[in-house]
């Protein structure tokens, strides 16, 4: 009989574990949760307590020592995203230094090469500066060898009882043209 595959994954900017929680669910590994707000990493320890959960700035930490070189099947997270929402016309600007920290999402996929990554934000993501980043994401991801595939999904209509619009990067190194599943359940009013 052949052992079940294990796939093992990376939760970036963890917060307190939702979208691990969803990994899990498919069948997913995750190993490595990075988190810096002090109460979403207890929070994510809590609802993870087999996952290993480093605390701090990510920019502190190097992708290769973080998993050993173990091969990293899925890579998937969402950078703080108060910047890029349109309801900020505060700090909704590229002086944000929040803002730029998609950029070590970017360096831990181009690092580790999984063979799938996950990126999600606000809708307003990808209608920041222009598309600008979307763009620059865009870019990298093709030239590293990554299908792309890219949406805005209202949480409401896959189950979520809210109006939630997420804008998400899907990529994959194994030449599959990915599609978004289809909403299942009707918005909430």
């Amino acid at each position: 009989m052949l052992k079940k595959k294990e796939y093992k994954a990376i939760d970036l900017f963890s917060g307190a574990g939702g979208m691990s929680i969803g990994a899990k669910w498919a069948g997913v590994d995750v190993i490595l949760a990075i988190e810096n707000d002090v109460s979403a990493a207890a929070s994510y320890r809590l609802n993870h307590p087999t996952c290993k959960v480093l605390e701090g700035d990510i920019k502190n930490v190097s992708p290769i020592k973080a998993t050993k070189g173990e091969e990293i099947f899925l890579v998937f997270g969402g950078p703080p995203c108060q910047g890029f929402s349109s309801s900020n016309t505060r700090t909704r600007t590229l002086e944000n230094k929040n803002n730029a920290l998609y950029h070590e999402f970017i360096r831990f996929v181009i690092k580790i090469k999984p063979k799938w990554f996950v990126f999600e934000n606000v809708e307003g993501f990808q209608k920041f500066h222009k598309g600008l980043i979307v763009n620059e994401l865009s870019e990298i991801f093709l030239k590293a060898g990554y299908n792309l595939t890219t949406q805005v999904l209202e949480a409401s209509d896959y189950g979520v009882p809210q109006h939630r619009k997420r804008f998400f990067m899907v990529g994959n190194l194994m030449s599959i043209d990915f599609k978004f599943p289809k909403p299942k359940s009707k918005k909430v009013s």
